[in-house]
């Protein structure tokens, strides 16, 4: 039987507008390593930040800063303007800024087959895992859908069955070009009658979702362990797990995390955002929940060497750095 993966392109597309820079080269060193390895990829990186170049398989697109929401909001505006580029490529992707992918993502994981066509993940809020090791949404899923009738983006109270959340979303190069002229034009028409969706594009992900399948379609929909909140993962297991045996909990692995923006190793959200110039300063314990977090340990024991030096390289920055700020301000 021919391996229907066997030779394939992949396009990430990538936003990095003012301090999200930070993230760039984490998330590049862990792509190239674990996501669909020995697979080419090619990086689409729309920024404003001089620390990122061109070069190899990264394209650097200058994009000026829209200011908050609209830096995700238009995010599909963005692609539609590359869509030549990326109409060549076998399979897009898109990742947020603070996606980091920590385990291994073959090719049969993630990608989807032509039937399927498009890939989208479960928001880790509201999604749990069955003891057959499948997923259900929780009661409360609907309570994030758009609900407003100006917006093209408007569930109503019976549509849907699950919720999925806007930071991985891709799939094969026709049917995600499909998703991106459609969703920038419904984004658009919005603000033409001044109206932004609750959860911006999250929210017109959402709507295109229950469209597709309304349509007839069946897209793949992974887990939410891969969109593990960072703050989440010591508790991995009890988060997600559904009256499931404790032995279970070891199957279920976090594929991707997403990094915290409010921690201070980054400056915090509103930093990040560009809404504050005022960093978030490291407060006494937040090394040892470092430690719990990157090194996996948490309430499971499922240490990670790895990432527990991983944790420790970071730890000793910040402390480096966090003397450094104090003999300048001595100074």
């Amino acid at each position: 039987m021919l391996n229907p993966f066997k030779t394939n392109t992949i396009a990430i597309l990538y936003i990095a507008l003012g301090r999200y820079d930070i993230f760039f080269n984490d998330f590049y060193e862990n792509m190239e390593k674990n996501f669909v390895p020995n697979t080419k990829k090619t990086y689409f990186v729309f920024t404003d930040s001089k620390n990122i170049t061109s070069h190899e398989n990264i394209v650097r697109i200058e994009q000026a800063k829209l200011g908050w929401p609209y830096d995700t909001l238009k995010r599909f505006a963005m692609f539609e303007g590359i869509k030549e580029e990326l109409a060549s490529f076998d399979y897009i992707f898109f990742f947020n800024a603070n996606a980091l992918v920590l385990e291994k993502i073959t090719a049969p994981m993630i990608l989807p087959s032509k039937d399927e066509g498009l890939v989208f993940a479960r928001h880790p809020a509201f999604s749990c895992i069955l003891p057959d090791m499948n997923w259900e949404s929780r009661e409360s899923f609907r309570q994030s859908y758009c609900k407003d009738p100006n917006s093209l983006a408007c569930i109503k109270d019976d549509e849907g069955f699950c919720y999925v959340m806007g930071a991985l979303n891709g799939g094969r190069a026709k049917e995600y070009l499909e998703l991106i002229e459609t969703l920038a034009a419904r984004v658009e028409a919005d603000l033409q009658k001044d109206v932004v969706a609750v959860w911006h594009d999250e929210s017109h992900l959402n709507r295109y979702l229950i469209d597709v399948v309304k349509n007839g379609k069946k897209p793949k929909i992974i887990g939410a362990n891969f969109l593990v909140p960072e703050e989440h993962l010591e508790a991995l297991g009890f988060h997600f797990y559904k009256d499931v045996p404790f032995l279970k909990l070891a199957k279920l692995r976090a594929n991707i995390t997403l990094l915290n923006k409010s921690h201070p190793r980054f400056g915090g959200h509103e930093y990040l955002r560009g809404l504050s110039d005022v960093k978030v300063e490291l407060q006494k314990g937040d090394e040892v929940n470092l430690y719990k977090r990157y090194g996996g340990g948490g309430e499971l024991g499922a240490f990670s060497p790895k990432l527990f030096l991983k944790c420790f390289y970071l730890n000793l920055k910040h402390n480096l750095s966090a003397k450094k700020g104090l003999k300048d301000k001595n100074a």
